[in-house]
């Protein structure tokens, strides 16, 4: 349940990223912001 709402909240993340910088410069910056999102959650739990 917990792993379900991790991925929904970092989609959620994803969302807002988009619409706040637009799509093009989204899809550049996913590889990196998906590892640093991962990281923060790593070291929280």
């Amino acid at each position: 349940m917990e792993k379900k709402f991790k991925a929904q909240e970092k989609l959620n993340r994803r969302m807002e990223r988009k619409l706040a910088k637009g799509d093009e410069e989204t899809q550049a910056d996913a590889p990196e912001s998906d590892t640093s999102d991962e990281d923060l959650e790593n070291s929280e739990a």
